[in-house]
């Protein structure tokens, strides 16, 4: 990522015919037990590419995280982490794509 943190993920599936790619992550941010990513791509044309990233939370079973994680989703994750994550991901992608498809 551009500002130098680190993400643990695990890859679970990856479907290259369906262009769909399943990460599960190691807890980022107190509050939660587990959290898991969708990537789903496809040729846009002109050399562009439209990916959708799906995620999947589960907040720790107390009532205070369950909190604390809705104050994260609203302010943290849909602000600002997803953005630089859909372009980091978006580039690098379309990249790939290009290179493998020339």
């Amino acid at each position: 990522m551009t500002d130098n943190s680190k993400i643990v993920e695990i890859v679970i599936k990856r479907d290259a015919p369906s262009h769909h790619y399943v990460y599960a992550c190691l807890p980022l941010i107190t509050g939660f037990d587990f959290w898991q990513g969708n990537l789903f791509y496809e040729d846009a044309g002109n050399g562009k590419t439209t990916v959708v990233w799906r995620y999947w939370l589960k907040p720790n079973d107390n009532f205070l995280s369950k909190i604390v994680v809705a104050r994260l989703l609203k302010f943290f994750i849909w602000k600002g982490y997803t953005a630089k994550v859909a372009s980091g991901m978006k580039s690098e992608i379309e990249r790939l794509y290009n290179r493998r498809n020339k």
